[in-house]
């Protein structure tokens, strides 16, 4: 929609923009191209459905990649396998693949 389509619509609902952008977006929304998740929302929409937030719902939509690493699912003291150190000491996690 235009800026111009978009005023109207909000009129019609007596809405303002700033109600409009506050609105929470909702897992499972249709848009043009089906279903949308970024990365940090669809790792949050997996962690639900395995059951991290202990049977929570979240709107995983909403989550940003600061939110998703700032959870804390993880052990804090974890130890790199020695593999993981020798191919790459400076790291402090495990990448699997890529550079």
């Amino acid at each position: 929609m235009t800026l111009t389509q978009i005023s109207e619509v909000l009129h019609d609902r007596n809405m303002s923009f700033p109600q409009l952008m506050a609105m929470v977006e909702k897992e499972g929304w249709q848009y043009s191209d089906g279903v949308s998740y970024v990365c940090s929302s669809f790792v949050a929409a997996v962690y639900e459905r395995a059951g991290l937030f202990k049977g929570k719902h979240i709107e995983a939509t909403e989550f940003t990649p600061k939110d998703v690493y700032t959870l804390r699912f993880f052990d804090s003291n974890y130890t790199k396998p020695q593999a993981c150190q020798d191919a790459d000491p400076d790291l402090p996690y495990c990448q699997l693949m890529g550079k």
